[in-house]
């Protein structure tokens, strides 16, 4: 089941239930995927494609960003002070 934040937010004792009852809750914010409420017993195949899932975000997420020719250091800062 996929469910926006908001909605998940406003239903999160529902969705707890569900996920007792075996289901896997997928969280979503502007589409991409933020979280997700699984189960206790899953499978070690289920928790590695949620790593998997995990890095492919997080891929996705490095795709978008900027490249540059910034340090680390300037990029924080610049974050600290509104300006990135």
């Amino acid at each position: 089941m996929d469910v926006h934040a908001t909605e998940a937010k406003a239903r999160f004792s529902e969705l707890l239930k569900q996920a007792e009852a075996g289901e896997t809750i997928t969280i979503r914010r502007h589409g991409e995927i933020v979280a997700r409420v699984v189960p206790p017993h899953t499978t070690e195949a289920e928790e590695r494609e949620a790593r998997v899932e995990a890095m492919r975000m997080l891929e996705r997420l490095r795709e978008r960003m900027p490249q540059g020719d910034r340090t680390p250091d300037e990029v924080r800062a610049m974050t600290r002070d509104g300006l990135a």
